[in-house]
């Protein structure tokens, strides 16, 4: 009560008003009483209360996996040896195990798996798959292809072993550089023209790469890229500059000389693709050179794959970015959570053309509704900056 003025009494609220509540809280309400009403509790009984501790950051833990001792391969081996069968097996296990038999073969203490061109593959246990998916795909000639690529590689060079796609796939889905170096896909794909060839080695496609900065240590700062549209063939070398000359020793030396004579040679509009000195060329070897479209020149979809493979491989092996040059041959050879930031182009930086897509592993510490995240560094140093969640990405250790 006020000492000089008029009583204050509080207005009437509408009853209608205290009873109004989410619809989400009157599910919850409803829940909780359905299972209290299941719950059967005797007289007498103790119900002690259960703790829920939430972590503020992810727990990492080291956990120890036993491996079976024997490999993959012992029953098959086993039974061409001795011509035992393994314990406990039933008549239908006995007749898988025989039609299994088939496909491999035993020389001394070796198994070998016949493949369909009867090719002998050496069976290869646990421990040695892994560090032969560690030096084919990221060895000192390896060029970080994809999952079944290094099967099939690893095939060609004579090993097998049962789940050896999985594991590849597995292993390449936890390369650390494959995915610092990923896509940024940000438009749907589109519906393929394809354009085809007669025979192989008649129809090639022809494009640059560059200029590529920082310099290779040979002053070199193009890449000319050649592919043939049939057999899907690359042919490429690094260039200082892009003349008419160079294009033009490029197609005698290396496609010409190689491979003979093309019927077709598709490029895009630019002056050092389309000069004098290449239509004497072509006129001299009765090559028809067409064009692709002024709008749009990525129509030409062989060559902008092969370039995209090849910038792709030589970022995943180059050490100091200017032996880049030095990599081009071995990239024609075989064309809580943690997440990757996208790195945004801010400030120049010496890697230039080969610098990392995404950042190195961050933990992520707070998830807002409007999607920006924070993030912090492995060891819990937290960023002052948020992200917005469309710039990460899983990364798998």
């Amino acid at each position: 009560m006020r000492p000089h003025g008029k009583v204050d009494t509080p207005k009437p609220r509408d009853p209608k008003a205290l009873m109004r509540a989410p619809t989400r809280v009157h599910i919850r309400v409803r829940t909780l009483a359905t299972l209290a009403s299941m719950a059967s509790i005797l007289e007498g009984n103790i119900v002690e209360p259960l703790e829920i501790e939430v972590a503020k950051r992810p727990a990492h833990y080291n956990a120890i996996e036993a491996s079976e001792a024997k490999p993959w391969y012992e029953d098959i081996k086993n039974f061409l040896q001795m011509g035992q069968y393994p314990p406990f097996t039933d008549r239908r296990d006995r007749k898988t195990l025989r039609r299994l038999a088939m496909h491999y073969f035993l020389s001394g203490e070796i198994l070998y798996r016949r493949s369909f061109d009867s090719t002998l593959l050496r069976c290869i246990d646990e421990h040695e798959s892994w560090r032969l998916m560690e030096e084919v795909h990221g060895g000192n000639c390896g060029p970080h292809m994809n999952g079944l690529m290094l099967a099939k590689k690893i095939m060609r060079l004579g090993y097998y072993w049962s789940t050896m796609e999985s594991d590849c796939v597995k292993h390449v889905k936890h390369c650390h550089r494959c995915q610092v170096y990923a896509d940024q896909i940000k438009a749907p794909p589109n519906e393929l023209r394809p354009m085809t060839a007669s025979w192989p080695f008649s129809m090639w496609g022809m494009d640059v790469i560059g200029p590529i900065n920082p310099k290779a240590s040979n002053r070199h700062m193009f890449i000319l890229v050649a592919i043939d549209y049939f057999t899907k063939w690359i042919e490429a070398i690094t260039l200082a500059s892009v003349i008419a000359k160079a294009i033009a020793r490029f197609l005698r030396r290396d496609v010409i000389s190689r491979y003979g004579v093309p019927t077709t040679i598709i490029t895009d509009n630019a002056k050092n693709l389309n000069n004098k000195v290449i239509d004497e060329l072509c006129a001299q070897f009765k090559i028809r050179h067409r064009n692709s479209t002024p709008y749009r020149p990525q129509m030409n979809g062989a060559v902008e794959a092969a370039k995209k493979n090849i910038k792709k491989i030589i970022e995943k092996m180059t050490v100091n970015y200017k032996d880049w040059h030095e990599m081009l041959p071995y990239a024609l050879l075989a064309p809580g959570d943690l997440v990757l930031r996208k790195v945004l182009h801010v400030a120049p930086d010496s890697r230039g053309k080969f610098l990392y897509k995404y950042d190195s592993p961050f933990v992520v510490k707070e998830i807002f509704s409007g999607g920006a995240v924070i993030l912090s560094d492995m060891d819990g140093t937290e960023n002052a900056l948020p992200v917005n969640a469309d710039a990460t990405k899983k990364y798998y250790p």
